[in-house]
């Protein structure tokens, strides 16, 4: 089965899971209606933004523009950070650019880049047909002046493949599926909410925007195949490079594992074990930048160790905001209604000073209707400036922390390889002392046997136990034979004394497997198994040699590559950081200063009530 071929049942469903005080329901748009909202719900929300756009220009005059025009969009935020030159100082500068103009027009903030420096835009989504007919949710994709609709496992297995395709490349993170759980506990709300439309929008064009920004990605066919529209999706998963996805990328070369070599298939398969990862050799340049890489975990452990808990305060916090803007927005209501009965209820001798007193009601209902206002702002840009950013960074180290490993893996088998060398080299070494010694040891006892008749009759004595196990003595006469014939006889005869030491009591016995040959000592193997291990083990040396220079050829580029990919992340990572803190102070300030402004206001109209002394 094919693990990137689309389900029968749609999983990129993104209204799941929702508030239903704040769903605009998207189910009931009929066929033909180009608008995602319906019409009752698109009413509500026009009716809402009039009365907020009236009462923020009310108070604060020509100085706000209305909130169609400050819609936040296009959130996608320093996604030119994953493009950054280190070598040019000038490229290091803060990849975000705010808006100064947009920002004195509105009193609303945008924190995102200008949009002409959005490459990849994800401009509708709403349900369309597939090319085999089948409906779906999908999103529009802009880029060079092409549009392309994908669903959201669409998005998901491009992102798999590119994972699998560059192994060394930290491959930017796409937001998670929807359990399925959600869908049997709350299946009535599964497509009622447009604001997890506008999250998938806004996350799905960073994750496009981010992947554009990575050389080898943006370079990559199967993503620019992903973006033209003349493509279906499904024939390009079918068929190669994807289609010819090695299933273990450490038997492929690491920059092109659709190209693998005859070599790369014989080299081990590494476990992750930190043991294994100990250099055999100190002094070898490939280790050289182990340091490196530790301090680069250190940070990113760092990074880690204040995202999560940040990610649960933002959480907090916008709940917190939600329900101070729910809070004020009945204390409004509270207000204005109140302002209302004293118009009821009116004394013609206490007429002004009864209307006001209405104005000063009015004014504190209003300025807690700004405060409403504010507050539902607020808790929109905790979301989009913190909650979202924090996630999406969390999922980056994750992902950075795969990068990690498999290049911890890649040194595994350069380990491997290398102190594989190391120990039949040594083998080889130990056979050939073995094999010296054993000719001088043979040496001294043909000299000694021809000097003493001793030594010529406890040789003769171990030639019978040899040959003749049920002969223990042989005859006074066999050692005046043998210690003639002893001088002429040849160096194997010697070594076959030596052989009895293992094979004495199984006469039988075979001459054993190479494999079981080397567990055994080099003084415990006959002459011949001597040579022949040497040769094999010769030719094995040819073998990994050659693996030896491949692999070190691997590990010199998954080191420069997976160094480059996290010094993108680090500073996208801190450029991150730098507009999250600039932008909610920004939030606050703008809240602050509303709040302020529309109190003073008030103050100004319940300061000019005269109270009668009557």
């Amino acid at each position: 089965m094919n693990g990137y071929d689309d389900s029968e049942e749609e999983d990129n469903n993104p209204f799941s899971g929702t508030n239903h005080l704040y769903a605009s329901g998207i189910a009931a748009v009929p066929d033909g209606q180009d608008d995602f909202v319906p019409p009752t719900s698109l009413t509500e929300i026009q009716e809402k933004e009039e009365t907020r756009d009236e009462l923020m220009q009310q108070l604060f005059g020509s100085e706000i523009r209305p909130s169609n025009q400050s819609e936040l969009e296009n959130s996608e935020t320093i996604d030119e950070a994953w493009q950054v030159d280190t070598d040019d100082p000038e490229s290091l500068g803060p990849p975000l650019s705010i808006q100064h103009e947009s920002l004195s027009l509105g009193r609303v903030p945008t924190f995102h880049l200008p949009i002409e420096n959005q490459k990849v835009k994800i401009i509708d989504a709403g349900h369309f047909r597939d090319a085999y007919g089948k409906y779906a949710i999908g999103y529009t994709i802009e880029f060079e002046d092409k549009q392309v609709v994908r669903r959201y496992s669409e998005f998901d297995t491009l992102r798999h493949a590119l994972y699998r395709l560059l192994p060394t490349i930290i491959v930017p993170p796409i937001p998670s599926k929807h359990p399925l759980i959600r869908y049997f506990l709350n299946p009535l709300s599964a497509e009622k909410d447009i604001r997890i439309i506008d999250r998938r929008k806004r996350l799905l064009s960073l994750f496009l925007n981010n992947c554009y920004a990575v050389p080898e990605v943006r370079d990559h066919i199967v993503f620019n195949k992903f973006l033209d529209p003349e493509q279906i999706w499904k024939n390009v998963i079918n068929s190669p490079p994807i289609s010819i996805i090695p299933p273990n990328n450490l038997l492929a070369p690491p920059l092109q594992p659709t190209k693998p070599s005859p070599l790369h298939l014989l080299l081990p398969n590494a476990n992750h074990n930190p043991n294994k990862l100990e250099p055999a050799n100190i002094k070898d340049d490939t280790w050289n930048q182990e340091s490196q890489f530790k301090e680069v975990e250190t940070v990113l452990r760092k990074f880690e160790k204040v995202l999560n808990p940040l990610e649960k305060t933002s959480k907090q916090n916008r709940m917190h905001f939600q329900a101070l803007a729910s809070s004020l927005a009945e204390l409004g209501a509270y207000y204005n209604a109140f302002s209302l009965e004293g118009n009821i209820l009116t004394i013609r001798d206490h007429l002004q000073q009864i209307e006001d007193l209405s104005k000063g009601i009015e004014k504190t209902g209003q300025a807690i209707d700004v405060n409403y206002v504010s507050s539902e702002i607020v808790a929109e840009q905790v979301t989009i400036l913190i909650e979202e950013p924090v996630a999406e960074m969390i999922q980056s180290i994750s992902e950075a922390r795969n990068v990690l490993q498999f290049r911890e893996l890649k040194m595994g088998q350069y380990r491997i390889v290398e102190s594989t060398i190391k120990r039949r080299e040594l083998r080889i070494k130990n056979l050939e002392e073995a094999q010296q010694q054993m000719e001088r040891l043979e040496e001294a006892l043909r000299k000694n046997a021809q000097q003493s008749p001793t030594v010529a009759l406890a040789v003769q004595n171990m030639r019978s136990r040899n040959t003749t196990p049920g002969s223990l003595t042989p005859s006074p006469s066999g050692s005046q034979t043998s210690s003639k014939t002893d001088g002429s006889s040849n160096r194997a005869g010697w070594t076959d004394l030596f052989k009895s030491r293992r094979s004495a009591g199984n006469g039988s016995r075979t001459r054993r497997s190479s494999s079981n040959a080397r567990e055994l000592e080099p003084h415990l193997l006959t002459d011949d198994e001597r040579k022949e291990e040497v040769i094999k083990i010769k030719q094995e040396l040819q073998k990994l040699n050659e693996c030896f220079k491949l692999i070190k050829k691997d590990v010199y580029q998954v080191n420069e590559s997976v160094h480059t990919s996290l010094m993108h992340l680090l500073y996208y990572l801190k450029e991150r950081c730098s507009m999250i803190l600039k932008s909610f102070a920004h939030v606050l300030l703008v809240w602050l200063k509303d709040s302020l402004v529309a109190w003073q206001n008030a103050r100004v109209v319940i300061d000019s009530i005269e109270v009668s002394s009557q």
